[in-house]
């Protein structure tokens, strides 16, 4: 990861100190922590998408003219 993009978020100060405490026991400072998760999370919906993909290929649940959301 060479670029970076700086993120901005307001999130409950209940959470912003959770965050703190975690990233604290593992020795981490908060940002470091948070962009660490967000890039696991990342990981893990990318590798169920691909997954998903791979299954599905075929399936006329997935089909390819019709990939709207459900209303």
């Amino acid at each position: 990861m060479s670029e970076t993009k700086e993120l901005r978020v307001d999130i409950p100060i209940d959470l912003m100190r959770a965050l703190d405490g975690i990233a604290l026991t593992e020795d981490m400072e908060r940002n470091k922590y948070i962009v660490a998760e967000l890039e696991k999370l990342t990981m893990r919906v990318l590798h169920k998408s691909s997954l998903l993909q791979t299954i599905l290929r075929g399936n006329p649940l997935l089909s390819a003219t019709d990939r709207k959301a459900p209303e």
